[in-house]
């Protein structure tokens, strides 16, 4: 029988291969060992595979067990980790007031037991919200000061994935540029890694920003190549993603009968994700559109947008007034018209602003956090070049937590 070390490690390997059926095996292998941690951390293996596998409700049931498990045994990193883990779910049905909630009390533990990988991971998580909710200059400063955490401690593939995530706020503001110039950073390191998941899902992202672009063959082409990775990895939730992606660009290419074909596929698959719900209304609008049956495409276009409204996707509600604004035009609805295009151009403002405007607010992020992060280490030094190291390494900590105090919710 293994220990619970060898088990444990192994199931953090079966996580970063988005590996499902060896995380259930192990969790049943840890069950076995009998222990209070042994079945706590069962439970932390569960509900990854279920939450990799789209079942959300299960993945938050495993999750909320495993905490009441990890605060019995007064485990204050099993119980950061397992909070941090319930936001990634609540961020994926998109919940994202409750898992920024949970995200900010993952972090003020990981800050209170030191863990500096643990406040890395979350940090960008947080980022992750806040460009999901269009918040592009807070997404940036958070993603940046994770970036510098992985850094400081070697964390190559946490640099990987901040990398990624720093890229996508780029191509959500339209600096296409910059997010391949991110993007191309990702693809290399995580080649050099050996990681495929990771060179799939940056390869995705690169197919978005060229179909930003307009270059939409090669877009097809990364697209075409990432799913090809993603199932020979059996991701069905990265599948079903990158398929929607690949119908929109078939629709821009006039490829109709083929966008029709993937877009029936991606219908018989689970759709746990809003945004992944979203577009798949939308592409159903533009092919229903291009059969010239405008009531249908209004009917998926609404639907596309009550989604986004619902689960906070402001930034993505856009595209979706933008659309209905144009089929307004078509159908001859001079009212539809007018309250799509007023919506699109309030929305759009009230997220991004005029350009300049943006400019200097990711401009500031980006100061506040390099000015953060040289205040920092110039503390440290101070504090090294003075004191023992463990009299510094206490005071840091209480300088730390004292930080946290002042973070409030939004």
């Amino acid at each position: 029988m293994r220990t619970f070390e060898e088990i444990k490690e192994e199931i953090r390997q079966a996580n970063i291969r988005n590996d499902i059926r060896s995380l259930r095996a192990l969790a049943s292998e840890m069950q076995t060992l009998g222990t209070p941690h042994a079945k706590a951390h069962a439970h932390i293996a569960l509900g990854i595979a279920e939450d990799l596998d789209g079942n959300y409700t299960a993945a938050l049931e495993y999750y909320r067990h495993s905490l009441t498990m990890h605060e019995e045994l007064g485990d204050r990193a099993g119980m950061a980790r397992v909070t941090a883990n319930i936001g990634i779910v609540l961020y994926s049905t998109g919940d994202y007031p409750s898992s920024l909630e949970h995200y900010y009390r993952a972090l003020a533990m990981f800050e209170e037991i030191g863990n500096h990988a643990g406040v890395a991971s979350v940090t960008g998580n947080i980022g992750g919200v806040y460009e999901a909710t269009g918040d592009y200059p807070s997404a940036l400063e958070h993603n940046r000061r994770a970036l510098a955490m992985y850094e400081q401690i070697g964390d190559r593939r946490g640099v990987c994935r901040i990398t990624v995530n720093i890229g996508s706020v780029y191509l959500a503001i339209g600096d296409y540029p910059s997010a391949l110039e991110y993007d191309g950073r990702a693809l290399a390191m995580y080649e050099e890694l050996g990681d495929l998941i990771g060179v799939a899902v940056v390869t995705g992202n690169m197919g978005n920003v060229y179909s930003g672009t307009g270059d939409n063959p090669t877009a097809l082409e990364y697209l075409r190549r990432a799913l090809t990775i993603h199932e020979q990895l059996d991701d069905r939730a990265s599948v079903v993603r990158v398929i929607g992606n690949i119908v929109a660009v078939l629709v821009k290419l006039e490829r109709y009968d083929d966008a029709a074909n993937l877009q029936e596929r991606q219908s018989a698959m689970l759709m746990n994700n809003p945004g992944v719900r979203a577009y798949h209304h939308a592409n159903s609008a533009l092919l229903a559109e291009y059969r010239n049956d405008l009531d249908a495409s209004h009917h998926h276009l609404l639907e596309a947008l009550a989604i986004s409204m619902k689960t906070g996707l402001r930034a993505r509600s856009t595209y979706f007034h933008e659309l209905l604004r144009e089929l307004a035009q078509k159908r001859n609805d001079f009212a539809g018209y007018i309250e799509h295009n007023n919506e699109y151009q309030r929305i759009t403002e009230e997220i991004r602003g005029k350009d300049a405007t943006l400019r200097m607010a990711m401009m500031e992020a980006e100061r506040k956090v390099e000015a953060e992060l040289r205040e920092r280490d110039k503390e440290r030094a101070l504090l090294y070049g003075a004191l023992p190291k463990s009299i510094a390494d206490r005071m840091i900590q209480r300088r730390r937590r004292l930080r946290m105090t002042s973070i409030t919710l939004p």
